[in-house]
């Protein structure tokens, strides 16, 4: 078994990570945006894996009323880089990664064959979000940045760039099998025609921690990475224990399926249970489980899938579920905030009140009150959930209208 710790780039850590944020520069004379990270801590020999997701990067996206003259954040299908939405690098110490994503207009670049519409750009430029993975034998890190626009010392701050997230991998040898997972939520649509598009009732606070709403059915994604010889596995996700899984099931991006279930545990939680088969020397493999369901419950809760007989573990990911209210005549002081709220009901397409009455959260005293964001859904959803915004001053009534949930409390 492999005790998995992370590795954060954080004030005060023990150790620093061993790649940099993702820092950008876009190029005027290219028309494109280059993507780079320091590599100080992993080698000699690395891997470098880039990633380009087009979807809803900005608040108020998707926004269908944008002109050149006056742009309005919204998911740009045709501007993937001449089809370049993936790369691979490998590199050895001293080599720098980089990603490039080439986005001029028509009357940019007439002879560049995927044309980008600069009238869907928002604060952060065209709308989408670069990931790059970088692993050594034993390191595996990630990080992630949104949009177009050149960073800045507050990128981490402001939520563009992600502080890398690092972890252990088993220990190999040449000729032995090299296994990696990663956990996700997935919370951008899937399919057309909102395929990039924000989910309402999702919402991703870091690179491992999430909001949703309770009741409504979400997307739990496990990446397996194997490089062979490796044996067969046995893929197990427990589940927490107030998720009602619905469905899962396993399969490759060339459209393999493999043998899925879901088990009920000892303690009534469920499990997803998958079978990979054994993959050869020199091979690698790529395999997507997908578990579907929904929270019962409000709360805090984490999860973490296992490979075994290897004993890996995924990345450990951390879910606030929240209800879904409204908030208004919102007060902030030094201990909570406060105001009146209105409990609403998830229907399949709409949102209707239950019931309100006074509401009020404390506040953490290491931290400074919360103050307004967006709701999840309907008008200016999309940046809720977990992100703070400018609000009122310590006793000012903030401006009436939805406003979202209180922030989750901290597990003890």
């Amino acid at each position: 078994m492999v005790a998995v710790g992370l590795l954060t780039a954080a004030a005060g850590s023990a150790q620093a990570a061993p790649i940099s944020e993702i820092k950008a520069n876009f190029v005027g004379g290219e028309y494109a945006t280059h993507y780079t990270v320091d590599v100080t801590g992993l080698g000699p020999n690395f891997t470098a894996k880039w990633h380009l997701s087009l979807e809803c990067v900005d608040p108020g996206c998707p926004d269908p009323d944008g002109t050149l003259a006056d742009p309005k954040p919204n998911v740009d299908p045709g501007c993937k880089n001449n089809n370049v939405l993936s790369t691979q690098q490998n590199l050895t110490t001293g080599q720098k990664p980089e990603f490039v994503w080439h986005h001029p207009s028509a009357a940019d670049q007439p002879s560049w064959p995927t044309p980008c519409d600069h009238a869907r750009e928002g604060p952060r430029g065209h709308q989408g979000e670069i990931t790059v993975t970088v692993s050594d034998a034993n390191t595996t890190c990630t990080a992630s940045y949104k949009g177009t626009k050149t960073s800045t010392g507050t990128s981490i701050s402001d939520g563009t760039a992600s502080p890398p997230d690092c972890h252990p991998n088993t220990a190999t040898t040449p000729g032995s099998c090299e296994l990696r997972l990663a956990k996700h939520i997935i919370d951008y649509s899937e399919v057309s025609p909102t395929i990039g598009h924000p989910l309402p009732y999702v919402h991703r606070i870091g690179p491992n921690e999430f909001a949703v709403a309770e009741g409504v059915e979400i997307q739990f994604l496990i990446v397996v990475d194997e490089t062979g010889p490796c044996d067969a596995i046995d893929l197990r996700d427990p589940l927490p224990l107030e998720f009602e899984a619905r469905s899962a099931n396993t399969n490759t991006p060339f459209g393999f399926v493999y043998p899925t279930a879901l088990e009920t545990l000892s303690n009534g939680s469920q499990q997803a249970h998958a079978e990979l088969p054994a993959v050869k020397a020199d091979q690698h493999e790529q395999t997507h489980l997908h578990i579907y369901g929904k929270f019962s419950g409000v709360g805090d809760r984490f999860n973490q899938a296992r490979a075994d007989p290897n004993g890996v573990l995924s990345n450990k990911i951390r879910i606030h579920v929240v209800t879904q209210e409204k908030v208004t005549r919102l007060k902030a002081s030094a201990k909570q905030v406060s105001g009146q709220v209105k409990e609403v009901k998830v229907k399949k397409d709409s949102v209707e009140s239950s019931r309100s009455g006074p509401w009020h959260a404390p506040l953490e005293a290491a931290l400074p009150p919360p103050t307004a964001s967006r709701p999840l859904s309907g008008p200016g959803a999309g940046n809720g959930c977990g992100r703070r915004e400018d609000g009122p001053r310590e006793g000012q009534e903030a401006v009436q209208g939805p406003l979202t949930l209180p922030r989750p409390p901290t597990p003890t």
